[in-house]
């Protein structure tokens, strides 16, 4: 299942490139990197699922967050919810006819 499993502590360890750096990147930055990653995978036509630490999360990104996905008209699920409809998904037979014209 191609998600985006990594936790914004993670992403803000490594996208400043600073060891145990503090999440203080700004709003903007993150904003940036959430419209990115959530455009690329409406490209591929791949899920988004974006996982954090509550505390590390601000209420601001999570706002912009909700309002980019709301835009795009995205289905906003909990992730148990999703993998019911994913295993479901992958028992779908489908059977392709092709006739000659």
């Amino acid at each position: 299942m191609p998600i985006h499993p990594v936790c914004n502590s993670f992403i803000g360890c490594n996208f400043k490139k600073i060891e145990n750096s503090s999440l203080d990147i700004p709003l903007r930055e993150w904003e940036d990197y959430y419209s990115k990653l959530i455009k690329a995978k409406l490209k591929y036509n791949e899920p988004i699922s974006i996982l954090g630490h509550p505390d590390d999360i601000s209420i601001d990104l999570l706002r912009y967050i909700f309002k980019k996905v709301n835009n795009f008209s995205i289905l906003n699920t909990k992730m148990i919810d999703f993998a019911y409809w994913w295993k479901k998904r992958t028992r779908i037979k489908i059977r392709i006819i092709f006739e000659r014209s």
